[in-house]
């Protein structure tokens, strides 16, 4: 089942050295949204989850960034799900999340979710932003961290 977009786009604004605001998405189910920049590879908002240990990909999102060579396999682990039954899932290493176009998160711990249609942004993301605050009106995340995209070095004729 496909994720509803109800228009609100992610944006991400300086505030300081690494310092970030992300605007969140909040859906009819009450949840809060994340949507990652264009460029991450990702199609779909992803759940802000506190409560999950890894940031949770999608088979989709899975494919996608496998085919992009970002995903590199680490482990498996014994996961416990939301619904209390434990599960094998495999871990990744993602080298980087694009979530807005200034505020790139690097070397991400991601767990693939068989048979999942959502994404999730989960604890190991959420680590690497901390300090972080939720702030409910307006839906936003700030943190103090967030690393600027590696742009390639151009060369020089001399």
């Amino acid at each position: 089942m496909g994720l509803l977009f109800l228009g609100c786009l992610a944006m991400c604004c300086a505030t300081g050295a690494g310092a970030f605001e992300l605007a969140l998405e909040q859906r009819s189910s009450g949840a809060f949204y994340v949507l990652p920049a264009a460029t991450s590879g990702l199609t779909q908002g992803m759940l802000l989850d506190t409560g999950s240990s890894y940031v949770g990909l999608s088979q989709k999102s899975f494919r996608t960034l496998q085919r992009e060579g970002q995903l590199e396999f680490v482990r498996h682990i014994v996961g416990r799900m939301a619904d209390g039954k434990t599960r094998r899932v495999a871990v990744y290493r993602l080298e980087e999340l694009r979530l807005a176009a200034d505020c790139v998160l690097r070397d991400l711990e991601v767990a693939l979710l068989a048979g999942a249609d959502r994404d999730i942004l989960g604890l190991s993301a959420l680590q690497q932003m901390q300090p972080f605050t939720l702030s409910m009106s307006p839906p936003q995340l700030r943190g103090d961290h967030c690393a600027a995209p590696v742009v390639a070095a151009a060369s020089v004729a001399e």
